[in-house]
Protein backbone atom coordinates (compact mmCIF):
# COMPACT_ATOMS: atom_id res chain seq x y z
CA UNK A 1 0.00 0.00 0.00
CA UNK A 2 2.75 2.34 0.84
CA UNK A 3 4.51 1.67 -2.22
CA UNK A 4 1.37 2.04 -4.33
CA UNK A 5 0.94 5.99 -3.05
CA UNK A 6 4.61 6.62 -3.01
CA UNK A 7 4.25 5.80 -7.26
CA UNK A 8 1.02 7.69 -7.15
CA UNK A 9 2.19 10.77 -5.18
CA UNK A 10 5.41 10.92 -7.79
CA UNK A 11 3.27 10.50 -10.79
CA UNK A 12 0.91 13.30 -9.89
CA UNK A 13 4.17 15.72 -9.08
CA UNK A 14 5.54 14.27 -12.21
CA UNK A 15 2.06 15.76 -14.43
CA UNK A 16 2.26 18.96 -12.09
CA UNK A 17 5.73 19.98 -13.12
CA UNK A 18 5.28 18.78 -16.52
CA UNK A 19 2.30 20.51 -17.01
CA UNK A 20 2.25 24.13 -18.36
CA UNK A 21 1.77 26.87 -16.06
CA UNK A 22 2.77 30.49 -15.43
CA UNK A 23 2.30 33.41 -13.04
CA UNK A 24 2.96 36.91 -13.09
CA UNK A 25 3.36 39.82 -11.83
CA UNK A 26 3.52 43.45 -12.13
CA UNK A 27 4.72 46.79 -10.47
CA UNK A 28 2.86 49.88 -11.69
CA UNK A 29 4.43 53.50 -11.52
CA UNK A 30 1.35 55.31 -12.71
CA UNK A 31 -2.21 55.33 -12.64
CA UNK A 32 -3.11 57.75 -15.53
CA UNK A 33 -4.68 55.44 -17.87
CA UNK A 34 -8.40 53.72 -17.43
CA UNK A 35 -7.18 50.08 -17.43
CA UNK A 36 -11.22 49.09 -18.36
CA UNK A 37 -10.89 50.26 -22.27
CA UNK A 38 -10.09 48.12 -24.67
CA UNK A 39 -9.15 44.50 -25.02
CA UNK A 40 -5.61 42.74 -24.06
CA UNK A 41 -5.24 41.60 -27.94
CA UNK A 42 -5.16 44.64 -28.65
CA UNK A 43 -2.08 45.59 -26.30
CA UNK A 44 1.52 45.76 -28.90
CA UNK A 45 4.69 43.72 -28.11
CA UNK A 46 7.42 46.42 -29.27
CA UNK A 47 11.09 47.06 -29.50
CA UNK A 48 11.88 50.50 -28.16
CA UNK A 49 14.79 51.02 -30.30
CA UNK A 50 11.66 50.54 -33.56
CA UNK A 51 9.14 53.12 -31.81
CA UNK A 52 8.82 56.15 -33.31
CA UNK A 53 5.82 57.82 -31.06
CA UNK A 54 6.31 59.44 -27.68
CA UNK A 55 5.39 57.13 -24.43
CA UNK A 56 5.46 56.71 -20.40
CA UNK A 57 6.41 53.86 -18.87
CA UNK A 58 3.59 53.38 -16.16
CA UNK A 59 5.08 49.64 -14.66
CA UNK A 60 6.75 46.78 -15.19
CA UNK A 61 5.14 42.93 -15.80
CA UNK A 62 6.99 39.39 -15.27
CA UNK A 63 5.99 36.00 -16.25
CA UNK A 64 7.72 33.08 -14.66
CA UNK A 65 6.92 30.12 -16.99
CA UNK A 66 7.87 26.89 -17.18
CA UNK A 67 10.80 26.76 -19.85
CA UNK A 68 8.53 24.38 -22.49
CA UNK A 69 5.59 27.17 -21.58
CA UNK A 70 5.52 28.63 -25.13
CA UNK A 71 6.23 32.29 -26.63
CA UNK A 72 2.75 33.34 -27.59
CA UNK A 73 1.54 31.95 -24.55
CA UNK A 74 3.83 34.20 -22.09
CA UNK A 75 3.49 36.68 -24.48
CA UNK A 76 -0.47 36.97 -23.82
CA UNK A 77 0.11 36.87 -19.94
CA UNK A 78 2.42 39.77 -20.58
CA UNK A 79 -0.35 41.69 -22.23
CA UNK A 80 -3.19 40.91 -20.19
CA UNK A 81 -1.13 41.95 -16.83
CA UNK A 82 -0.10 45.05 -18.90
CA UNK A 83 -3.49 45.80 -19.84
CA UNK A 84 -5.07 45.43 -16.29
CA UNK A 85 -2.76 48.20 -15.34
CA UNK A 86 -3.55 50.62 -18.39
CA UNK A 87 -0.90 49.61 -20.78
CA UNK A 88 -1.43 49.90 -24.29
CA UNK A 89 1.85 48.44 -25.00
CA UNK A 90 5.21 45.91 -23.93
CA UNK A 91 8.37 47.26 -25.07
CA UNK A 92 11.72 45.58 -24.48
CA UNK A 93 10.46 42.03 -23.48
CA UNK A 94 13.82 40.02 -22.23
CA UNK A 95 13.68 36.39 -21.08
CA UNK A 96 16.11 34.91 -18.59
CA UNK A 97 16.71 31.16 -17.58
CA UNK A 98 15.56 29.97 -13.40
CA UNK A 99 17.14 27.26 -12.21
CA UNK A 100 15.70 24.91 -9.38
CA UNK A 101 17.52 24.50 -5.86
CA UNK A 102 17.67 20.76 -6.37
CA UNK A 103 19.89 18.28 -7.17
CA UNK A 104 20.05 18.93 -10.48
CA UNK A 105 20.44 22.93 -9.86
CA UNK A 106 22.75 24.39 -12.29
CA UNK A 107 22.31 21.26 -14.95
CA UNK A 108 19.13 22.16 -16.43
CA UNK A 109 17.22 25.27 -16.62
CA UNK A 110 13.77 24.61 -14.70
CA UNK A 111 11.65 27.43 -16.54
CA UNK A 112 12.22 31.17 -17.56
CA UNK A 113 11.59 34.86 -16.39
CA UNK A 114 9.87 37.01 -18.76
CA UNK A 115 9.50 40.92 -18.22
CA UNK A 116 8.84 44.04 -19.92
CA UNK A 117 8.10 47.43 -19.46
CA UNK A 118 4.66 48.64 -19.65
CA UNK A 119 3.69 51.77 -21.86
CA UNK A 120 1.05 54.12 -22.82
CA UNK A 121 1.23 56.77 -25.75
CA UNK A 122 1.26 60.38 -25.01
Amino acid sequence: MHKKMTVLGLCLTTGLLLSGCISTQKMQFDRAFDPTAGDSRNVEVLDSANVKRSYKVIGIVEADAVADYGLNNVLSALKLEAKKMGGQAVIDVQRVPMYSKTFWDGLFPSGQRWSGKVITWE
